[in-house]
């Protein structure tokens, strides 16, 4: 464990990094807790999910499987805290009836990580993104306002899904 810190500590240091972003697939698990506390404010990560699901569950299945219309994804930032962080950013993606896992994961990429992930980077290197809680509330994720524009776009899916019956 100290081994790889010291790598990967070593390899940040020579490339002069400021900011690590983890993706989906990697679990911050895996970065020793000493190193999530010495990057806390500066470690961001995405996942292909609104709502911070149990980690036994896969999260694009479960959408899928209790017939969700939306979907997305989430960007935390990493606090001093254990845990997946504070929320920064979400954004949604569609859910098609024609979806699989794969394909819905694709959506949601293109459709909200795209658009999420680069905006945290901005917010986070310009010193723009502040926490908007204290480190002993780290454990309780508060939701961010959207966008304008994905403010108008969740407006229109709304008023689309309440045509349809459908609650978003």
């Amino acid at each position: 464990d100290s081994r790889i810190e010291e790598l990967l500590e070593k390899v940040l240091e020579q490339h002069r990094a400021d900011l690590i972003v983890v993706m989906d697939d990697f679990s911050l698990d895996l970065l020793p807790l000493s190193m999530r506390k010495k990057w806390a404010g500066k470690l961001i990560t995405v996942r292909a999910s609104l709502v911070p699901y149990n980690a036994d569950q896969d999260p694009l299945q479960l959408v899928l499987d209790t017939g969700m219309c939306v979907t997305g994804c989430t960007v935390y930032q990493q606090t001093e805290a254990d845990g997946p962080g504070e929320i920064m950013l979400q954004e949604t993606a569609r859910v098609l009836e024609s979806d699989t896992p794969d394909s819905l994961h694709e959506r949601i990429i293109e459709d909200a990580e795209s658009k999420a992930l680069p905006e945290a980077v901005r917010l986070v290197a310009s010193g723009k993104w502040k926490s908007r809680r204290s480190v002993a509330s780290a454990a309780q994720p508060t939701p961010s306002l959207p966008s304008t524009a994905s403010a108008a776009k969740m407006d229109g899916d709304a008023k689309r899904y309440e045509q349809r019956g459908v609650s978003a």
